[in-house]
Protein backbone atom coordinates (compact mmCIF):
# COMPACT_ATOMS: atom_id res chain seq x y z
CA UNK A 1 0.00 0.00 0.00
CA UNK A 2 1.51 3.11 -1.24
CA UNK A 3 1.14 7.06 0.54
CA UNK A 4 0.71 9.60 -2.24
CA UNK A 5 2.35 12.48 -1.41
CA UNK A 6 -0.44 14.74 -2.62
CA UNK A 7 -3.08 12.90 -0.32
CA UNK A 8 -0.60 14.14 2.31
CA UNK A 9 -0.66 17.42 1.44
CA UNK A 10 -4.56 17.39 0.93
CA UNK A 11 -5.27 16.43 4.07
CA UNK A 12 -2.43 18.03 6.29
CA UNK A 13 -3.91 20.07 8.95
CA UNK A 14 -2.27 24.02 9.05
CA UNK A 15 -1.33 23.99 12.36
CA UNK A 16 -0.88 27.29 14.26
CA UNK A 17 2.91 26.17 15.09
CA UNK A 18 3.92 29.23 12.32
CA UNK A 19 3.48 31.67 15.86
CA UNK A 20 5.83 29.35 18.00
CA UNK A 21 9.69 30.79 17.93
CA UNK A 22 13.06 29.41 17.39
CA UNK A 23 11.38 26.77 14.69
CA UNK A 24 9.25 24.79 17.03
CA UNK A 25 7.54 21.86 15.01
CA UNK A 26 4.38 19.60 16.31
CA UNK A 27 5.89 16.51 17.85
CA UNK A 28 6.31 12.71 16.69
CA UNK A 29 2.66 11.68 17.75
CA UNK A 30 0.83 13.99 15.29
CA UNK A 31 2.92 13.53 12.60
CA UNK A 32 1.84 9.41 13.12
CA UNK A 33 -1.71 10.71 13.07
CA UNK A 34 -1.51 12.31 10.43
CA UNK A 35 0.18 9.73 8.45
CA UNK A 36 -2.63 7.12 9.59
CA UNK A 37 -5.37 9.55 8.56
CA UNK A 38 -3.56 9.55 5.07
CA UNK A 39 -2.98 6.06 4.43
CA UNK A 40 -6.81 5.32 5.21
CA UNK A 41 -7.84 7.66 2.46
CA UNK A 42 -5.00 6.57 -0.02
CA UNK A 43 -5.49 2.98 0.26
CA UNK A 44 -9.48 3.63 -0.16
CA UNK A 45 -8.95 5.50 -3.24
CA UNK A 46 -6.00 2.80 -4.50
CA UNK A 47 -8.42 -0.31 -3.97
CA UNK A 48 -12.02 1.03 -4.06
CA UNK A 49 -13.20 -2.42 -4.55
CA UNK A 50 -11.84 -4.15 -2.15
CA UNK A 51 -12.13 -1.69 0.99
CA UNK A 52 -15.45 0.42 1.58
CA UNK A 53 -15.14 4.49 1.98
CA UNK A 54 -13.82 5.43 5.25
CA UNK A 55 -15.99 6.99 7.71
CA UNK A 56 -15.82 10.85 7.99
CA UNK A 57 -16.29 10.31 11.50
CA UNK A 58 -13.00 8.30 11.34
CA UNK A 59 -11.01 11.06 9.72
CA UNK A 60 -12.67 14.03 12.08
CA UNK A 61 -11.41 11.55 15.11
CA UNK A 62 -7.62 11.22 13.19
CA UNK A 63 -7.74 14.87 12.96
CA UNK A 64 -8.83 15.53 16.68
CA UNK A 65 -6.18 12.93 17.61
CA UNK A 66 -3.71 15.02 15.64
CA UNK A 67 -4.66 18.51 17.71
CA UNK A 68 -3.92 16.88 21.39
CA UNK A 69 -1.38 15.15 20.32
CA UNK A 70 0.22 18.66 18.68
CA UNK A 71 -0.68 20.96 21.88
CA UNK A 72 2.04 22.02 23.95
CA UNK A 73 1.99 24.21 27.12
CA UNK A 74 3.90 26.84 25.06
CA UNK A 75 1.20 26.56 21.92
CA UNK A 76 -1.64 26.93 24.58
CA UNK A 77 -0.33 29.83 25.79
CA UNK A 78 0.19 31.66 22.56
CA UNK A 79 -3.48 30.63 21.66
CA UNK A 80 -4.79 32.25 25.04
CA UNK A 81 -2.92 35.25 24.53
CA UNK A 82 -4.00 35.71 20.87
CA UNK A 83 -7.62 34.94 21.75
CA UNK A 84 -7.24 37.71 25.12
CA UNK A 85 -5.99 40.59 22.17
CA UNK A 86 -8.64 39.90 20.18
CA UNK A 87 -11.08 40.31 23.23
CA UNK A 88 -9.01 43.69 24.32
CA UNK A 89 -9.91 44.65 21.26
CA UNK A 90 -13.31 44.25 21.32
CA UNK A 91 -13.14 46.24 24.58
CA UNK A 92 -11.05 48.70 23.48
CA UNK A 93 -13.09 49.98 20.51
CA UNK A 94 -16.06 50.91 23.03
CA UNK A 95 -13.65 52.55 25.68
CA UNK A 96 -12.26 54.89 22.65
CA UNK A 97 -15.53 56.71 23.24
CA UNK A 98 -16.08 56.80 26.61
CA UNK A 99 -12.17 58.24 27.05
CA UNK A 100 -13.12 61.15 24.71
CA UNK A 101 -15.98 62.07 26.51
CA UNK A 102 -13.61 62.24 29.22
CA UNK A 103 -11.24 64.04 27.56
CA UNK A 104 -14.05 66.52 26.63
CA UNK A 105 -15.50 67.02 30.38
CA UNK A 106 -11.99 67.62 31.29
CA UNK A 107 -11.48 70.20 29.02
CA UNK A 108 -14.93 71.53 30.04
CA UNK A 109 -14.00 71.61 33.83
CA UNK A 110 -10.61 73.16 33.41
CA UNK A 111 -12.19 75.87 31.18
CA UNK A 112 -14.75 76.86 33.75
CA UNK A 113 -12.06 76.89 36.87
CA UNK A 114 -9.97 79.15 34.83
CA UNK A 115 -12.99 82.05 33.89
CA UNK A 116 -13.09 82.40 37.17
CA UNK A 117 -9.62 81.74 38.56
CA UNK A 118 -7.10 81.98 35.84
CA UNK A 119 -3.95 79.60 35.38
CA UNK A 120 -3.82 79.09 39.12
CA UNK A 121 -7.65 78.38 39.73
CA UNK A 122 -7.87 74.87 39.24
CA UNK A 123 -5.63 71.78 40.20
CA UNK A 124 -5.35 67.94 38.32
CA UNK A 125 -7.21 66.84 41.66
CA UNK A 126 -9.83 69.61 41.80
CA UNK A 127 -10.62 68.60 37.81
CA UNK A 128 -10.71 64.82 38.68
CA UNK A 129 -13.22 65.77 41.25
CA UNK A 130 -15.60 68.30 39.13
CA UNK A 131 -15.29 65.14 36.10
CA UNK A 132 -15.37 62.24 38.44
CA UNK A 133 -12.29 60.65 37.85
CA UNK A 134 -9.00 60.27 39.55
CA UNK A 135 -6.32 62.57 39.16
CA UNK A 136 -4.13 59.65 37.37
CA UNK A 137 -6.88 59.71 34.18
CA UNK A 138 -6.44 63.60 34.39
CA UNK A 139 -2.73 62.64 33.71
CA UNK A 140 -3.23 60.35 31.01
CA UNK A 141 -4.70 62.93 28.86
CA UNK A 142 -2.96 65.49 29.98
CA UNK A 143 0.32 65.21 31.60
CA UNK A 144 1.24 68.34 32.37
CA UNK A 145 -1.04 71.35 33.91
CA UNK A 146 0.44 73.96 31.06
CA UNK A 147 -0.73 70.69 28.30
CA UNK A 148 -4.27 71.36 29.84
CA UNK A 149 -4.23 74.90 30.18
CA UNK A 150 -3.35 75.45 26.67
CA UNK A 151 -5.86 72.67 25.67
CA UNK A 152 -8.51 75.11 26.45
CA UNK A 153 -7.16 78.65 25.40
CA UNK A 154 -6.60 76.59 22.08
CA UNK A 155 -10.27 75.16 21.68
CA UNK A 156 -11.82 78.40 23.29
CA UNK A 157 -9.69 80.36 20.03
CA UNK A 158 -10.77 77.86 17.21
CA UNK A 159 -14.58 78.25 18.24
CA UNK A 160 -14.74 81.78 18.85
CA UNK A 161 -12.86 81.81 15.21
CA UNK A 162 -15.34 79.48 13.85
CA UNK A 163 -18.38 81.78 15.16
CA UNK A 164 -16.93 84.66 14.03
CA UNK A 165 -16.78 83.51 10.69
CA UNK A 166 -20.58 82.29 10.81
CA UNK A 167 -21.71 85.46 11.88
CA UNK A 168 -19.53 87.41 9.10
CA UNK A 169 -21.72 85.82 6.64
CA UNK A 170 -24.92 87.45 7.62
CA UNK A 171 -23.59 90.74 9.21
CA UNK A 172 -20.95 92.17 7.14
CA UNK A 173 -19.74 94.84 9.94
CA UNK A 174 -16.36 93.15 11.96
CA UNK A 175 -16.68 95.61 14.48
CA UNK A 176 -20.30 94.49 15.40
CA UNK A 177 -19.95 90.76 14.96
CA UNK A 178 -17.01 90.64 17.24
CA UNK A 179 -18.93 92.49 19.79
CA UNK A 180 -21.68 90.16 19.58
CA UNK A 181 -19.01 87.34 19.95
CA UNK A 182 -17.97 88.67 23.47
CA UNK A 183 -21.16 89.45 24.28
CA UNK A 184 -22.55 86.06 24.20
CA UNK A 185 -19.59 85.26 26.62
CA UNK A 186 -20.83 88.57 28.76
CA UNK A 187 -24.22 87.19 29.09
CA UNK A 188 -23.07 83.33 29.66
CA UNK A 189 -23.01 81.93 33.35
CA UNK A 190 -19.00 82.17 33.79
CA UNK A 191 -19.35 85.99 32.23
CA UNK A 192 -15.59 86.05 31.06
CA UNK A 193 -13.36 85.09 28.53
CA UNK A 194 -10.79 82.55 29.84
CA UNK A 195 -7.77 84.08 27.02
CA UNK A 196 -8.95 87.78 28.48
CA UNK A 197 -8.71 86.28 32.57
CA UNK A 198 -5.09 85.28 31.51
CA UNK A 199 -3.65 88.09 29.32
CA UNK A 200 -3.52 90.06 32.52
CA UNK A 201 -1.09 87.92 34.20
CA UNK A 202 0.24 86.85 30.54
CA UNK A 203 3.78 87.18 31.61
CA UNK A 204 3.93 85.19 34.23
CA UNK A 205 2.26 82.55 32.66
CA UNK A 206 4.41 79.34 30.95
CA UNK A 207 5.18 79.75 27.49
CA UNK A 208 3.21 77.42 26.30
CA UNK A 209 0.31 78.90 27.80
CA UNK A 210 1.42 82.18 27.02
CA UNK A 211 1.60 81.57 23.46
CA UNK A 212 -1.63 80.39 22.74
CA UNK A 213 -3.31 83.64 24.76
CA UNK A 214 -1.14 85.42 22.10
CA UNK A 215 -2.50 83.79 18.93
CA UNK A 216 -5.96 84.44 20.29
CA UNK A 217 -5.92 87.89 20.29
CA UNK A 218 -3.68 87.95 16.95
CA UNK A 219 -6.54 86.11 15.82
CA UNK A 220 -9.27 88.53 16.75
CA UNK A 221 -7.30 91.49 15.58
CA UNK A 222 -6.75 89.52 11.85
CA UNK A 223 -10.63 88.96 11.32
CA UNK A 224 -10.63 92.83 11.97
CA UNK A 225 -8.20 93.79 9.80
CA UNK A 226 -9.09 91.17 7.14
CA UNK A 227 -12.17 92.79 6.96
CA UNK A 228 -10.94 96.58 5.63
CA UNK A 229 -10.18 97.52 9.18
CA UNK A 230 -6.76 99.62 10.06
CA UNK A 231 -4.20 97.95 12.55
CA UNK A 232 -4.76 100.81 14.32
CA UNK A 233 -8.45 100.97 14.40
CA UNK A 234 -8.37 96.85 15.16
CA UNK A 235 -6.61 97.64 18.54
CA UNK A 236 -8.46 99.77 19.36
CA UNK A 237 -11.87 97.71 18.97
CA UNK A 238 -10.54 94.22 20.12
CA UNK A 239 -9.06 97.06 23.66
CA UNK A 240 -12.27 98.20 23.97
CA UNK A 241 -14.21 95.26 23.75
CA UNK A 242 -11.81 93.07 26.12
CA UNK A 243 -12.00 95.93 28.57
CA UNK A 244 -15.59 95.95 29.08
CA UNK A 245 -15.70 92.24 29.93
CA UNK A 246 -13.35 93.13 32.28
CA UNK A 247 -15.61 95.83 33.57
CA UNK A 248 -18.69 93.75 33.54
CA UNK A 249 -17.54 91.52 35.42
CA UNK A 250 -15.91 93.33 38.13
CA UNK A 251 -18.95 95.09 38.56
CA UNK A 252 -20.87 92.04 38.65
CA UNK A 253 -23.30 93.84 35.92
CA UNK A 254 -23.83 92.56 32.50
CA UNK A 255 -25.12 95.59 30.83
CA UNK A 256 -21.87 97.10 31.86
CA UNK A 257 -20.57 95.53 29.23
CA UNK A 258 -23.45 97.15 26.51
CA UNK A 259 -22.88 100.41 27.74
CA UNK A 260 -19.45 100.21 26.70
CA UNK A 261 -19.56 98.32 23.60
CA UNK A 262 -22.43 100.20 22.26
CA UNK A 263 -21.15 104.11 22.83
CA UNK A 264 -18.36 102.81 20.41
CA UNK A 265 -20.63 100.92 17.37
CA UNK A 266 -22.65 104.14 17.85
CA UNK A 267 -19.49 106.54 17.27
CA UNK A 268 -18.71 104.02 14.37
CA UNK A 269 -22.04 104.11 13.01
CA UNK A 270 -21.60 107.99 12.98
CA UNK A 271 -18.04 108.45 11.37
CA UNK A 272 -19.33 105.64 8.88
CA UNK A 273 -22.58 108.07 7.27
CA UNK A 274 -19.87 111.02 7.84
CA UNK A 275 -17.39 109.78 5.57
CA UNK A 276 -19.38 109.58 2.30
CA UNK A 277 -20.45 113.01 2.51
CA UNK A 278 -16.60 113.57 3.14
CA UNK A 279 -15.85 112.21 0.25
CA UNK A 280 -18.80 113.74 -2.16
CA UNK A 281 -17.49 117.12 -0.51
CA UNK A 282 -14.34 116.64 -1.92
CA UNK A 283 -14.97 115.42 -5.51
CA UNK A 284 -17.63 118.49 -5.51
CA UNK A 285 -14.46 120.72 -5.30
CA UNK A 286 -12.18 119.08 -7.31
CA UNK A 287 -14.45 119.47 -9.94
CA UNK A 288 -15.19 123.05 -9.65
CA UNK A 289 -11.56 123.68 -9.77
CA UNK A 290 -11.62 121.98 -12.81
CA UNK A 291 -13.05 124.11 -14.45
Amino acid sequence: MTLRADRIERLQWHHPQKLLQGGSTVGDGARRTHLRAATVVDDCADRPQQMPLADPRSLAGAKADADKASRTPQLDRLLFLKSRLSMDREINSGRRGALSDVKTDILNAAEKRMQRGGFGGFSFREIGSDVGVKSSSVHYHFPTKDDLAAAVIRRWSERTSKNIDRDLEKDTDPVRVLTNAFRRTAQSKDRMCPCTVLAAASQGLPEQVAVEVKDFFTMCQDKLVSEGLHPGDAAEVLSTITGALVVANAMGDKAEYDRATQAMLRQRDKMSRVAPVERHSLGAQKGRRGH
